[in-house]
């Protein structure tokens, strides 16, 4: 619960439009917009996780089938980054996520690690998903 309370403290302290900052790094603006992408799964706020997403991407993946690929049978719980490693245009973020299994009472909350891809795009950063 804490770092649900922390990562959503960067990220109102970061602001809205651009979650960076003047002078901010890449790897500092990539790691906030990661955090604040799912934080809004995390919430069910599904407009803006999928706002994160490359112009590519929304223009090939309707909102409805965004929710579907990305809600499953887990309640995630919290999320934060790990590590960012960036190359010009693109960014590599390694998260953590602490999640429930849905429906499995007393089975205690999980944590994994894995990475994301993030790209610029027009002076901003998305993720990059496949289709």
């Amino acid at each position: 619960m804490a770092s649900l309370l922390l990562a959503g403290g960067l990220v109102m302290m970061s602001g809205c439009t651009s979650l960076g900052g003047a002078g901010a790094t890449p790897e500092e603006i990539v790691a906030k917009r990661a955090v604040a992408r799912w934080q809004a799964v995390i919430a069910g706020d599904w407009e803006s996780a999928y706002s994160y997403a490359t112009s590519a991407y929304r223009a090939a993946v309707n909102l409805e089938s965004y929710k579907g690929r990305i809600a499953g049978p887990v309640i995630r719980k919290a999320a934060e980054a790990k590590s960012v490693s960036c190359q010009e245009s693109s960014c590599e973020v390694v998260l953590r996520m602490t999640y429930e299994p849905a429906g499995r009472r007393g089975f205690g909350e999980l944590t994994t690690e894995f990475s994301e891809r993030w790209v610029e795009e027009d002076g901003r950063w998305y993720i990059f998903q496949r289709f």
